[in-house]
């Protein structure tokens, strides 16, 4: 009977408690990223059940095959070098477990704002990464900005604008070729 008792007097914490796998962004979906260090800003297209992603931005296109985790590296003019890419380094479409809910956040004021979840992942791709994504009823997950630490210190942050379930240039998948090998020095 006590167990019962103790079971009943913890469910709500238990149920209150975020599953971050639950987090996951649409099968297919496109946003424009503002580097807020460098303000470089570029178009990022994501097609899950393809497994590939694209950024474009003025001076290269950069083509993530997350399946087989090879980037490949196109210049203003065409030219391709392919690398090897870690998963850690490619988005992933759902939050991982190890992923730690901060705070419910709201961006904005009054009827119009946006609520979103801040999460915390470490580690991440050799640092640590703060990411909020939006949390609005019945609606898929959507970044909405993101702070990375490199095992440098190195700081990236990221605001995302502009979200979109299609894909709008489906060529920018597209990888040319030839595209070599080439070594990260």
């Amino acid at each position: 009977m006590l167990a019962s008792v103790l079971a009943l007097a913890f469910l709500p914490l238990v149920l209150s408690q975020a599953d971050p796998t639950k987090v996951c962004m649409p099968d297919t979906i496109e946003f424009i990223t503002v580097d807020l260090v460098t303000d470089q800003i570029a178009v990022v297209s994501i097609d899950f059940t393809k497994k590939l992603l694209s950024s474009v931005s003025p001076n290269r296109t950069v083509v993530d095959d997350i399946a087989n985790s090879k980037s490949y590296v196109i210049d203003a003019t065409g030219n391709c070098q392919s690398y090897d890419a870690p998963l850690s380094a490619l988005y992933p479409q759902c939050l991982p477990a190890t992923a730690q809910l901060e705070d419910n956040i709201y961006i904005g004021f009054g009827p119009e704002r946006l609520q979103a979840e801040a999460w915390f992942i470490n580690p991440y791709s050799g640092g640590t990464l703060r990411l909020a994504f939006s949390k609005q009823p019945n609606q898929p997950s959507y970044p909405v900005l993101s702070k990375f630490v490199d095992s440098n210190g190195d700081v990236f942050t990221t605001f995302y604008v502009n979200p979109n379930t299609t894909i709008s240039n489906p060529d920018s998948f597209k990888i040319p070729d030839p595209c070599p090998p080439s070594v990260i020095v």
